[in-house]
């Protein structure tokens, strides 16, 4: 696993490295073995003590050599925080989807001649590519976007290069959350990689919440039917929804894993997809739903459910919801 990810920075992760491999080592042995100042070195032991990653024998004496607090017990508590701050962190997303979601239906839903003086309705895939040529070539600072249904089409990834090539050479900073299936298409993987190379940040999570763009954070495009992206979009403008799509883009983002990166978990625990689909099946979502979710195929979703049956000993899904729910795996709030 690595440190970085658990919140620890470049300073804190060489200190603590040390103090594994030579323990008992004090404070001018720390410094010196590794040729740092003493703020720098008392900084990175503050930043390890409020992890509980090491501790001083005598409340107040900085001055006594730090002492390491059991590896397996600090990080294993550091696990379970970081895990309650992203059940935390998804909660606020699905709370902050459903108003957002509420708020796009009103505005979705109104007659083609009562559309609000800040919003755009665009008709169709032909006007809505359209619009989004038009957006890219107009932004200055940043696009953000959220690109759910799972592996993308040869098509659309062929059709997006020149123009994200050209808004990426402006120095145009572009962020993309795509779903976790698609590290399991090379395509896919091939064409995040290309854009990364060329300045992009591209990283994945299991579930996304809709498909969005935001534009400089002052625009914001989302479809007009969640289940038929062909339907067309809506561009909004107005402020508070920006603001609001915006704060929903950045607690994904935060949750989400850069694409490359190694995921880490625990072999015994479900990983995000299972715990995903285990989710949605006690939700009562049918495997069409729970598959377009997580885009992946409904043969990919069966499989993860008899893998799931299979090492918990259930033989039915009823019997896997509630073994899920005896391992702790799955806990009330997922009921709702």
């Amino acid at each position: 696993m690595s440190l970085e990810l658990l919140g620890l920075g470049a300073s804190s992760r060489v200190v603590y490295t040390l103090m594994l491999e030579r323990p008992g080592l004090d404070l001018a042995g720390l410094q010196a073995a590794l040729g740092i100042d003493e703020a720098e070195l008392r900084a990175a032991l503050d930043d390890l003590a409020d992890l509980a990653l090491v501790r001083w024998a005598r409340p107040g004496a900085e001055s006594d050599p730090p002492l390491l607090t059991d590896p397996d017990v600090a990080l294993t508590a550091m696990i379970t925080r970081r895990q309650v701050a992203l059940a935390e962190q998804q909660a606020q997303v699905e709370q902050s989807r459903a108003a957002i979601t509420e708020l796009l239906a009103l505005r979705s839903s109104a007659p083609a001649g009562s559309t609000a003086p800040d919003s755009e309705r665009l008709l169709g895939v032909s006007a809505v590519r359209d619009r989004i040529t038009d957006l890219a070539r107009e932004c200055q600072r940043e696009i953000w976007s959220f690109s759910p249904g799972g592996p993308q089409s040869a098509a659309n990834m062929s059709r997006s290069r020149p123009l994200n090539e050209e808004t990426l050479d402006r120095g145009v900073r572009m962020r993309t959350v795509y779903l976790d299936s698609v590290r399991n298409d090379e395509a896919s993987i091939e064409h995040a990689r290309w854009l990364t190379e060329r300045g992009a940040e591209v990283r994945t999570v299991p579930t996304l919440p809709l498909r969005m763009l935001v534009v400089d954070r002052e625009l914001a495009l989302v479809p007009l039917d969640e289940n038929d992206s062909s339907a067309g979009a809506l561009l909004v403008s107005g402020r508070g929804i920006v603001a609001a799509l915006s704060a929903l883009f950045v607690s994904v983002w935060k949750g989400a894993h850069p694409l490359g990166q190694r995921r880490a978990r625990q072999p015994e625990r479900p990983s995000e997809q299972e715990q995903q689909a285990l989710r949605g099946w006690v939700q009562g979502d049918t495997d069409h739903l729970v598959a377009r979710r997580l885009g992946v195929s409904e043969r990919t979703v069966r499989r993860i459910s008899d893998n799931l049956a299979e090492r918990l000993g259930a033989r039915s899904r009823f019997e896997l919801a509630a073994r899920a729910m005896e391992a702790g795996w799955l806990c009330a709030d997922d009921l709702v």
